[in-house]
């Protein structure tokens, strides 16, 4: 009876959020004495669970929130342990439990999300986890923060029915020295189950990606009329106008250069430069970040060390900027080609076929013969070169969406904060 509800629950939830569960073997090498450790994004993550799990584990939740209306039905399905993680006769009785070879499921932030990061993580789980001496499985769960179960609303974007992604990773322990006992092992008990579902929050950021297919990921699910972007000029731009915008670019670029081609960029922080990046993404050319203030010999040695034959600036760009000379001296090196110079070449067919692939970008995205490899190269930085010849820096797709990855665990990205960008592109804060 409980497998056939199960089933009918999976084949709904997928139905309604394409819900996808990857490494599930962990959960069979875990062993029998597990605690069973997720991040809490909203009021669903019980349920998909529940659903997903081979077996029925006890859910052990928090007195307060076991006692409301809403939980009642849950109780009909599966066993839940009311416990209180601040309490020691509570912690105690969890011990005991798991020491009799169970599984047991916890969220150790205690509460649901209200930023989208990890909440306050309690002492109780990690001490549990020690005492009881129960292997960890962790289960990171991506993108129902996002429904309308979540407790979001009104700090980030919240829709019915968003793609929901739960990873099972590696079962891990509480590993502690027999030195340590009392407070400090339950502080750093605690340290290491928080170190743990950092790992779960890092692990929801697809980073197995292109840079390309990763925006094209947010405008699906931010909405293409999400701005996200605003220069020196006061002018916005949305997902849809950036990514129109590059499309017709790329398409005047792939013409005055070649496949995995290095492409130098002399470009302020303005919204050209975001598109002229991703107009390169999107046809596979490398962008070679050039800095602008280091002087025409130092440009022209990081065009040589990158094997750079074309930059991309901007006429305007260059007159008030003063740089003059050092575009006179880069022209005797490499073909400088100047973004106002493609307006005259922007038809009516270019402006058409570009509209047409934003229909569906990541299809004709794909299609091209271009390394989509989240391994590959996504862009070339370059060192001060003070000590001497300024050396390059490729980083992949992975690398950055990895560093994405790294900070969001720590800082709340919400729809409605504005960044400002006081650093140039071409250094690797401002990137």
């Amino acid at each position: 009876m409980i497998k056939l509800a199960k089933f009918f629950l999976r084949l709904f939830l997928r139905l309604l959020y394409r819900v996808e569960v990857t490494g599930m073997e962990n959960y069979h090498i875990a062993g029998d004495r597990v605690l069973i450790v997720a991040n809490h994004t909203s009021l669903l993550d019980g349920v998909l669970l529940y659903a997903w799990l081979p077996e029925t584990p006890t859910f052990a939740i928090n007195t307060e929130i076991a006692s409301r209306p809403a939980f009642k039905p849950f109780l009909w399905f599966v066993e839940l342990f009311e416990m209180d993680p601040r309490n020691p006769l509570s912690v105690k009785s969890m011990v005991k439990f798991l020491k009799e070879d169970r599984k047991a499921v916890m969220f150790p932030e205690g509460r649901i999300t209200v930023t989208g990061t990890l909440m306050k993580i309690y002492e109780g789980p990690g001490l549990i986890a020690d005492k009881s001496e129960a292997s960890i499985l962790p289960i990171a769960i991506e993108g129902a923060q996002f429904s309308r179960f979540s407790y979001m609303k009104g700090s980030s974007s919240v829709y019915w029915f968003p793609k929901i992604q739960m990873h099972v990773l590696p079962a891990e322990q509480i590993t502690l020295g027999n030195n340590l006992s009392g407070n400090e092992r339950r502080k750093q008990a605690a340290l290491q189950m928080q170190d743990i579902m950092y790992r779960v929050i890092y692990t929801c950021t697809n980073q197995n990606q292109t840079l390309f297919e990763q925006l094209l990921e947010s405008k699906n699910r931010f909405g293409k009329k999400q701005i996200i972007l605003e220069d020196l000029k006061r002018e916005t731009l949305d997902y849809k106008g950036l990514i129109l915008r590059s499309l017709v670019l790329s398409q005047l670029i792939k013409k005055r250069t070649k496949a995995a081609e290095h492409v130098g960029v002399l470009l302020p922080n303005v919204n050209a430069m975001a598109i002229t990046f991703f107009a390169l993404q999107f046809i596979g050319r490398i962008p070679a970040m050039l800095n602008y203030t280091s002087g025409a010999l130092t440009i022209k040695r990081c065009c040589k060390t990158a094997d750079i034959h074309t930059v991309l600036t901007s006429r305007q760009f260059i007159e008030k900027a003063n740089l003059d000379t050092v575009i006179n001296e880069l022209s005797q090196a490499v073909n400088i080609v100047y973004l106002e110079d493609f307006k005259s070449e922007v038809s009516l067919f270019t402006k058409l076929f570009a509209l047409y692939k934003s229909r569906n970008p990541k299809r004709h995205y794909l299609k091209q013969q271009i390394n989509s490899n989240p391994q590959a190269a996504a862009v070339i930085l370059f060192t001060s070169g003070s000590e001497g010849q300024p050396k390059g820096v490729v980083l992949s797709h992975q690398n950055l969406l990895s560093n994405f990855a790294q900070v969001r665990c720590h800082i709340n990205f919400k729809t409605t904060d504005i960044v400002f960008c006081c650093l140039p592109l071409f250094h690797s804060f401002g990137l």
